[in-house]
């Protein structure tokens, strides 16, 4: 009995540990992770707010990600990011999840890029391990936040 209750609570630990390291290294920039709970219906809602180096810059690696990203909202700050600012969100095997939609960003409107391949019909794209993210021509100290909703399992 004490060992089949050890093994849960050490499960529950495990499961609750690995949906977000709830971490990000920062290389070049500022980026503060804010993870939100999981909803009822599985998806969880992720914020980056990030702001940028004097080379418009900002590298983050954002830790232990498990689960399948269904969407990527971009909104500018109130210190606007240059207009045409780029954004890549990469898989450890250097693959833009965005797909390209996150080059040229606007300054002053939201953007959203829906994670789906018209082949097959799939929503999302499934994570294990650790996404890059990585903005440039932002100009100096700009700001900026990204949102990511993902459904865990």
């Amino acid at each position: 009995m004490r060992l089949t209750t050890a093994l849960l609570i050490a499960l529950c630990l495990v499961s609750v540990g690995t949906v977000w390291g709830e971490s990000i290294v920062t290389a070049t920039g500022t980026a503060t992770l804010t993870p939100g709970p999981t909803e009822d219906n599985g998806v969880r809602k992720v914020t980056v707010a990030w702001i940028s180096a004097a080379s418009g810059g900002v590298t983050s690696s954002i830790k232990n990600v498990y689960g399948s990203i269904a969407r990527v909202a971009m909104n500018p700050g109130a210190a606007s990011p240059t207009a045409s600012y780029d954004m890549t969100l990469g898989d450890e095997d250097a693959f833009d999840i965005l797909d390209g939609g996150g080059a040229n960003l606007s300054a002053t409107t939201n953007s959203n890029v829906w994670i789906s391949n018209a082949t097959n019909g799939y929503q999302g794209f499934d994570v294990a391990g650790h996404l890059l993210l990585t903005i440039s021509n932002a100009g100096n100290a700009k700001a900026g936040e990204i949102r990511i909703y993902m459904k865990v399992r």
